[in-house]
C-alpha cells in the first residue's frame, strides 16, 4: 500500500471504548422499547459493550496487521477477521449465559463456543462442529468492515465522511444477519422468532448505524495524527 497507516496499537484502545459504547447504547435502546430479548440485554450492558469493544478491535487490529500484507494474504485475513471478529466478540454475550445458569468454571466452555454452545443444548451437551456460526453472529459485520478497508483500501482514508459511510455500511449488514440467523438457526432462546426477524430487519439500520459511526469516528481519528505508526 502505498499511504501511510497511521493507526497506532494504543489507538485500538480509543476505538474498542467506541465500538463499547455503541454496544452499550444498542443494547439500551433495545430494552428501552421492550424488545423481546431486551430484558437479557437491560441488565447486562457490560456484556454487550465487551461485546461492541472486542468486535471493533478485533477487525480493525487485523485489518492493521494485514494492510501491508500481499493480496493473496490479504484475502486470507478476509475470511480470519470474519471468523475471529465474530468468535471473540460473541464470548461476553455466551459466558453470560453460562453465569446466569451458575455454571462455575463450566463458563470457560464460552471461550470455545463455536464447538460447544449453550444455545445448543444447554451446558452439558458438546454439540457438533458449528464453524460458521461466528459469521451469524457479528462476523459479518468484521467480514464487511475488513473488506472496506483493506480490499478497497480505505483503512487510510483520511476524510470522516468515508469512515462514517464504511462503519455505518459494514454495521447495517452484519446487523442484518445476525438478526436474521435467528431464524435460520432456530436457537430455543427466542419464542417468537418471526417477531424477532422482522422487528430486528428495522432496527437493523439504527444499530449498525449507531456503532458503526462511532467505530468509524475512532478509525478517522487515528488517522488524524500527523505522525505514522510503525
Amino acid at each position: 500500500m502505498g499511504d501511510t497507516l497511521r493507526i497506532r496499537p494504543r489507538a485500538l484502545g480509543s476505538i474498542g471504548l467506541f465500538g463499547g459504547l455503541g454496544g452499550a447504547i444498542n443494547a439500551w435502546w433495545l430494552s428501552s422499547r421492550g424488545f423481546p430479548v431486551g430484558t437479557l440485554y437491560k441488565e447486562n450492558l457490560l456484556a454487550t459493550a465487551a461485546c461492541g469493544a472486542l468486535l471493533a478491535i478485533t477487525v480493525i487490529g487485523l485489518s492493521r496487521f494485514f494492510w501491508d500484507k500481499c493480496k493473496f494474504l490479504q484475502w486470507v485475513g478476509f475470511l480470519i477477521a470474519g471468523w475471529v471478529s465474530g468468535w471473540i466478540s460473541w464470548i461476553p454475550i455466551e459466558m453470560l449465559y453460562y453465569f446466569q445458569a451458575a455454571a462455575g468454571f463450566k463458563a470457560l466452555l464460552a471461550l470455545a463456543w463455536p464447538f460447544t454452545s449453550f444455545f445448543e443444548g444447554g451446558i452439558n451437551s458438546v454439540n457438533r462442529v458449528r464453524v460458521l456460526y461466528p459469521y451469524l453472529t457479528f462476523g459479518f459485520v468484521g467480514l464487511v468492515y475488513y473488506f472496506f478497508l483493506i480490499i478497497g483500501g480505505k483503512l487510510v482514508a483520511r476524510k470522516l465522511a468515508v469512515h462514517l459511510l464504511i462503519g455505518c455500511a459494514s454495521g447495517c449488514l452484519g446487523s442484518l444477519i445476525f438478526w436474521m440467523a435467528f431464524k435460520w438457526v432456530n436457537l430455543p432462546m427466542l419464542t417468537d422468532q418471526t417477531h424477532i426477524v422482522v422487528l430486528g430487519t428495522v432496527f437493523t439500520i439504527i444499530h449498525g448505524t449507531i456503532w458503526g459511526s462511532l467505530v468509524g469516528f475512532g478509525v478517522w481519528k487515528s488517522q488524524q495524527s500527523p505522525e505514522a505508526s510503525s
